[in-house]
């Protein structure tokens, strides 16, 4: 009677433990090119007063060119272009982080040594995630890090070197 019992518990936590494993984050990021980009070109529009005009709008980072090295100067864009898939989804939020090589100093003296920002995208839309180097401070040569989060977990990670 007790191996009988032993058996049908150790095929009940079996059963249990191998259910908890199976769970399978619904997510993946597929990465369609990253590199060097071009600048989001203005929509044009006809209007010089209007809403459109003052805001800009702009179509998406395109990669100009795939690579992973970078050069410091102003006006450079660099980025990747990716798509998430999995689970068919209208609304799925993830987080953009930038992790700099060393801290970063803007001109008012504050440090911090990435920056992150979120966005929402659909899993049949592709997205971007670029940096442009607008400022001098902004020049840090060395390994810049981007990271994408879904639902706080890590799913991409791209490394480029800026020098």
């Amino acid at each position: 009677m007790k191996r009988i019992l032993l058996i049908a518990l150790l095929f009940a936590t079996q059963q249990i433990f191998s259910q908890q494993n199976s769970y399978k984050f619904p997510y993946k990021i597929l990465e369609l090119n990253h590199g060097i980009g071009k600048p989001k070109d203005p929509k044009p529009t006809n209007s010089k007063d209007s809403a459109a005009a003052r805001n800009k709008p702009s179509e998406p980072f395109k990669v100009i060119k795939t690579t992973d090295s970078i050069p410091a100067k102003l006006n450079t864009i660099f980025g990747v272009e990716f798509k998430i898939t999995g689970k068919d989804t209208a609304d799925i939020h993830y987080t953009r982080e930038w992790i700099y090589p060393v801290p970063m100093k803007e001109n008012d003296g504050r440090k911090y040594r990435a920056t992150k920002s979120t966005a929402t995208i659909s899993s049949r839309q592709n997205g971007t995630s670029d940096y442009a180097f607008d400022e001098p401070y902004e020049l840090l040569k060395g390994k810049w890090t981007l990271n994408i989060y879904v639902e706080d977990q890590l799913l991409y990670t791209h490394v480029f070197i800026v020098y």
